[in-house]
């Protein structure tokens, strides 16, 4: 052998040799950090689990206090769905029978064979023998403890996962049938909405010791309306958790409440069920939700976003007041907040029907010059004015929520609004303009008549002013007069910038403040709104000529192929309002005590400061068709 192949030869075996040393490191560093989350003596590697071993599972069957159940092992299924592990068990025991079964909410019992954990159940099958179910193996759920930026996982829709079951207190009616539709989207998991309690069953100083098997509450939102899913814990190391066996959202890094819940009884069916209510007081933060479970810590606690909500029934002499926290999550705040706001207004009101309203929305937010944003206004609607009257809240909130510029770092959202039966809503049906067209001329001030028809009343007349710039060009101009916001408001869409830069301005934005400013500073349904849109100037007077005592020569015409093609006006390109700067614009914003409906338009003409009427013989003469004058 040449002295160079055996070069090459020891390179290789020590390149070799080092990528053993480095492998081995790996998995050392692997072993030494899941030895640290938990004893190797108290788990059970999924390599040793056989078919038919028996041990005991642990879980709320009623109230707080955890029971045993037996199980056994039918099988181990590796790489069931896209990789993952999964094991088959078969449960039994008085309290399984009672129950009928494996039921929604018994996700993340903990199971153990010879005292050490193998997993946590976690899937199950509705209409058919629920005593049979899937757990996940303990490996994958404790590496949601060593790696906070663990793979979420994929494949859930083939998986026989129990839904989850999402309570709620108080909401009720068309509110609570609209949450399910809401979070259609912000669930990558299946979830059924079930109706339920969050009234206090125990002070928090009498809550019982968190540990495997406990029912564990995790919370959207909290206090007068309680939006939660109830599920087990698996296993605990001082202030860290993990829990379910399953996603409860799917979407990995996340912020949710903690609690505890408490446990009426499990509802047999094809689908058992836990019927609970997540104790109020909340405990912690759930950071992770994966594939293989959910993990957090107690007594760290999520950021929040606090909704405050007056609802005033003028007629009955009602107040309702609500204030709940909730997740200060951006795809949840576009929705939850006028959702919540519907609901406190339906069991305000006790109708669904027509009326007026007055509303104040009013936010918060750190990263804005004008921290605090307001905006007031008033609606009629002859069939639904409580859906009618968070026009405003939910505008607010997708400007906010979808803006591609910045997190507006909200901190507080409140919204009142005052109802009444009263039809306070009325046509624009005349208007005029009271000076002599003829004398309209730039700076004068316009004394205009509006004539109102309310709802089922006599016309009202009301009289404005609204005065013309010096420099206002003459000619033709048209006053508008409208109700309301004078250009639509269309909510941003996300999906226009999913290939754009998103720096790129959004309908002539550049940043978040200025698209809230525009929206809360436009005019309110109750305002009635005149503006002038002039024209162009209008074609140029004749100019006063001094006599001369020679009569011009007739100009010679041109021969009739040798006609010049007349000059082609330039076109006069017609202005829009929206094309109208905001500092040019010629408007007049009054408030009425109705909201206005309709628009009228008045045509006239500015005259010209500088021109004068020509009479007849003052206009110049002209050329009969043999060249004489005439």
């Amino acid at each position: 052998m040449t002295e160079k192949k055996l070069s090459y030869r020891i390179t290789f075996v020590l390149l070799i040799t080092g990528l053993l040393i480095m492998l081995t490191g790996f998995i050392a560093a692997d072993t030494a950090q899941a030895d640290e989350i938990i004893p190797e003596e108290e788990i059970m590697s999924l390599n040793d689990i056989e078919p038919g071993m028996e041990g005991t599972g642990l879980t709320v069957f009623s109230g707080v206090e955890v029971d045993e159940f037996d199980f056994e092992v039918i099988d181990v299924l590796p790489d069931y769905q896209q990789g993952q592990d999964l094991i088959l068990v078969y449960l039994s025991g008085e309290k399984i029978e009672e129950a009928g079964g494996v039921a929604s909410g018994m996700s993340g019992s903990p199971l153990y064979v010879d005292d050490r954990i193998i997993g946590a159940i976690s899937y199950g099958w509705a209409e058919s023998d629920s005593r049979y179910a899937l757990a996940t193996p303990v490996e994958p759920m404790l590496e949601l403890l060593a790696d906070e930026e663990a793979d979420p996982g994929s494949g859930m829709e083939e998986l026989p996962e129990m839904k989850t079951p999402l309570i709620t207190a108080g909401l009720s009616g068309r509110s609570q049938e609209r949450l399910e539709a809401d979070l259609e989207d912000f669930f990558m998991t299946d979830f059924e909405v079930v109706p339920g309690s969050d009234e206090p069953r125990m002070e928090p100083e009498e809550y019982p010791e968190l540990e495997p098997g406990s029912a564990i509450s995790v919370k959207l939102a909290r206090g007068d309306v309680t939006i939660a899913s109830i599920g087990t814990m698996t296993y605990r190391q001082d202030d860290e958790i993990l829990a379910m066996g399953h996603p409860f959202t799917h979407r990995g890094n996340v912020d949710f409440f903690l609690g505890q819940a408490h446990i009426s009884s499990i509802i047999p069916g094809d689908m058992p069920f836990k019927l609970g209510s997540p104790l109020p007081q909340p405990i912690g933060r759930i950071d992770q939700d994966r594939l293989a479970g959910i993990s957090g810590g107690i007594d760290h606690y999520p950021d929040i976003v606090p909704l405050n909500i007056e609802v005033e029934d003028e007629d009955r002499e009602v107040k309702n007041s609500i204030d709940v926290q909730i997740i200060d999550d951006e795809d949840l705040l576009i929705s939850l907040p006028g959702l919540i706001s519907l609901e406190t207004l339906d069991s305000t009101l006790d109708r669904i029907g027509r009326g007026t309203a007055e509303t104040t929305v009013r936010v918060m937010a750190n990263e804005l010059q004008e921290v605090v944003l307001r905006r007031d206004n008033m609606y009629y609607s002859q069939h639904d004015i409580a859906a009618r009257s968070l026009e405003d809240l939910q505008v607010i909130m997708d400007i906010i929520s979808n803006n591609p510029f910045q997190d507006a770092g909200l901190f507080d959202i409140e919204y009142s609004v005052t109802v009444r039966e009263e039809d306070q809503v009325a046509l624009l049906q005349e208007a005029e303009i009271k000076e002599d067209e003829a004398e309209i001329k730039p700076g004068d001030e316009l004394d205009i008549s509006v004539k109102l028809r309310p709802y089922r009343q006599e016309k009202k007349e009301l009289e404005y002013t609204i005065e013309l710039p010096d420099d206002i060009n003459p000619g033709p101009a048209s006053l508008s007069i409208s109700g309301g916001p004078t250009r639509d408001y269309r909510p941003v869409d996300t999906d226009e910038f999913a290939d754009e830069d998103l720096s790129a301005s959004v309908e002539g934005f550049t940043d978040l403040e200025p698209m809230l400013l525009e929206f809360v500073e436009l005019p309110q349904y109750n305002d009635l709104v005149m503006e002038v849109y002039p024209g162009y100037p209008g074609i140029p007077h004749w100019e006063e000529e001094e006599d001369v005592e020679e009569e011009p020569e007739p100009e010679e015409r041109p021969a009739p192929d040798e006609e010049e093609e007349p000059e082609e006006e330039p076109e006069q390109e017609e202005i829009t309002p929206e094309e109208v700067d905001e500092e040019e614009r010629i408007r007049e914003v009054e408030s009425t005590d109705y909201v206005l409906e309709g628009e009228l338009y008045i045509d006239f003409t500015i005259s010209d400061d500088n021109s004068r009427e020509v009479e007849d013989d003052e206009l110049p003469e002209e050329d009969d068709d043999n060249g004489e004058s005439r």
